[in-house]
């Protein structure tokens, strides 16, 4: 079901957005780009040299790392798997009692499935069709 992780995502505060995107470009050479499924410039992705998203940043207001339920998943929000056998996923998901939402995104046939491994506070994202995302225009030729 798992073929890889797709990517992880940061929260870091407005006053550290900048450093963040430039540690992560300088120490492993990522491209920033503006994200195809969620466009905002507090919403920045970092690529790899084949064009794939390996490190997800989003700008938060000091204190806004806080979830819904009220827990914090601190600066490390979720790690996303790309997925295939989106039956197998539900039926898993179902078989555990896990709550989870699925999301349609703006790019065509990218769906996720979103859960929680409420031991460890970790969001789990279950992404199925990630391959749609990736850019071209960052690749660099072989």
């Amino acid at each position: 079901m798992i073929d890889r992780i797709g990517h992880i995502n940061i929260r870091t505060t407005m006053k550290h957005f900048e450093d963040t995107l430039e540690f992560y470009e300088r120490l492993m050479g990522l491209k920033r780009a503006e994200g195809m499924a969620m466009p905002d410039p507090n919403n920045i992705w970092l690529f790899a040299d084949n064009g794939r998203a390996i490190v997800h940043v989003n700008a938060i207001e000091e204190g806004g790392d806080v979830e819904p339920d009220g827990v914090s998943t601190g600066r490390i929000n979720h790690v996303a798997f790309d997925c295939r056998d989106y039956d197998l996923a539900i039926s898993r998901l179902k078989e555990m009692n896990l709550d989870y939402e699925r999301y349609e995104t703006a790019v065509k046939d990218l769906v996720l499935l979103v859960t929680k491994d409420s031991y460890n506070n970790i969001i789990i994202e279950l992404s199925f069709g990630a391959d749609t995302v990736v850019r071209p225009d960052l690749q660099k030729a072989v």
